[in-house]
């Protein structure tokens, strides 16, 4: 189960899983201090960009070996 939701997770648009994110942050930790939440919003938002630039390394890859298989 764990694996269906990490799967939706990664197919959602970029502005929904940062949106979801600080969604579980809040519920986590009401209430905290701005300076926090900024430190986590940078945070968040650079993994988000790896996953993206793995994401697209992966395809392009991926690609490359169909191109050069035939």
């Amino acid at each position: 189960m764990a694996t269906k939701i990490t799967k939706g997770l990664v197919e959602l648009p970029r502005h929904q899983r940062l949106a979801l994110i600080r969604l579980l942050l809040d519920l986590d930790c009401p209430g905290t201090d701005d300076e926090i939440d900024v430190a986590w919003d940078e945070e968040i938002r650079a993994r988000v960009r790896a996953v993206e630039r793995t994401l697209l390394v992966a395809a392009m890859c991926a690609t490359l070996a169909r191109l050069f298989s035939t």
